[in-house]
C-alpha cells in the first residue's frame, strides 16, 4: 500500500486518493477469494484506527467506516479477522517511528474451514533494536525496520488419515542420481492419473498421463528437479539427481 508519506501537504490530495483506490483494489481481489481459506498479510501502512482520511484496514475487513474523508465502500462480505490485533495492546505493533511505536503490518483472515489458529505471535528483533545496527553485516539484529509475524495453524484433522495410504506413497523409491533419459519404475498397481515435471525454480518441463508401470524421463541437462505426484489424497513431490 501507498505509504502515509505526504498525505498531508501539497501532495495530499493523491495519496489520500492513491491508498483509497489501494485499499478498494485489495477488497476486490478478497472477496473473489470468500470462500478459500484467505489469509491476507503485508505492510499495508495502515493503523488498525482510522488516520482521518482513509479507512484502509476497515475497507480490507469489510467492516464499519470509522469515519474517515473516504467512506468505507461496501465490498468484503462478511467481513475478515485481525488476527494481529488480537494480542496483549503492548505487543500491538511492528514498526517504531520516531520513537512511536506502531502497528502497519496485519494478518487478515477469513473463517477457516478445517483449520484451527493456535497461536499468534511477532518476532522481535527489528523494530526494538537500534538503526544503526543496519550497518553491521555480521548480526541479524535490524535486518529490516519492521518485525514479522508468525501465524500458528493447526489442522482439524490430520492430512493424510489413512496409513495404507502413507505407507504405500513412501514404496516409491526413486534411485539418484539417474542419467538423462532414464526409465523409471513405478510401483507394481499404481497408477497414477497426473505426473508433472518441474525444474527447482518452478518451470513446468513434462507432464505425464495415466501412468503405470514405467515412465521415461526425457532428455535433461544434469541438475536437481522435482517430480510432482498425486497417489489418492495425497500430493508428494521427488527430488531427481540428473547428471
Amino acid at each position: 500500500m501507498r505509504s502515509l508519506g505526504g498525505i498531508e501537504g501539497s501532495n495530499a490530495s493523491f495519496v489520500r486518493t492513491k491508498r483509497n483506490e489501494q485499499a478498494i483494489s485489495v477488497a476486490e481481489l478478497i472477496q473473489e477469494r470468500q470462500n478459500e481459506n484467505l489469509i491476507v498479510v503485508g505492510d499495508f501502512n495502515a493503523f488498525q484506527f482510522t488516520d482521518g482520511y482513509v479507512d484502509v484496514l476497515s475497507q480490507l475487513e469489510g467492516s464499519s467506516s470509522l469515519g474517515a474523508l473516504f467512506p468505507v465502500q461496501p465490498i468484503v462480505s462478511p467481513p475478515l479477522t485481525n488476527i494481529s490485533t488480537a494480542g496483549t495492546a503492548e505487543e500491538r505493533y511492528s514498526f517504531v517511528f520516531q520513537g512511536s511505536a506502531q502497528m502497519l503490518d496485519h494478518c487478515l483472515v477469513t473463517e477457516f474451514d478445517g483449520l484451527d489458529i493456535i497461536d499468534f505471535a511477532f518476532a522481535r528483533g527489528n523494530a526494538d533494536a537500534a538503526s544503526a545496527y543496519f550497518l553491521n553485516p555480521s548480526i541479524t539484529t535490524r535486518a529490516s525496520d519492521h518485525d514479522g509475524f508468525v501465524l500458528y495453524l493447526r489442522p482439524e484433522a490430520p492430512i493424510v488419515n489413512d496409513l495404507e495410504v502413507v505407507m504405500r506413497a513412501n514404496q516409491w523409491q526413486i534411485p539418484n542420481p539417474l542419467a538423462s533419459g532414464s526409465t523409471i519404475v513405478l510401483p507394481e498397481d499404481w497408477t497414477i492419473p497426473r505426473l508433472h515435471l518441474y525444474t527447482l525454480d518452478g518451470k513446468l518441463i513434462y507432464t505425464w498421463e495415466n501412468m503405470r508401470g514405467q515412465l521415461r524421463l526425457p532428455e535433461l541437462a544434469s541438475g536437481l528437479y522435482l517430480l510432482q505426484y498425486q497417489q489418492q489424497t495425497q500430493m508428494r513431490q521427488v527430488k531427481l539427481v540428473i547428471h
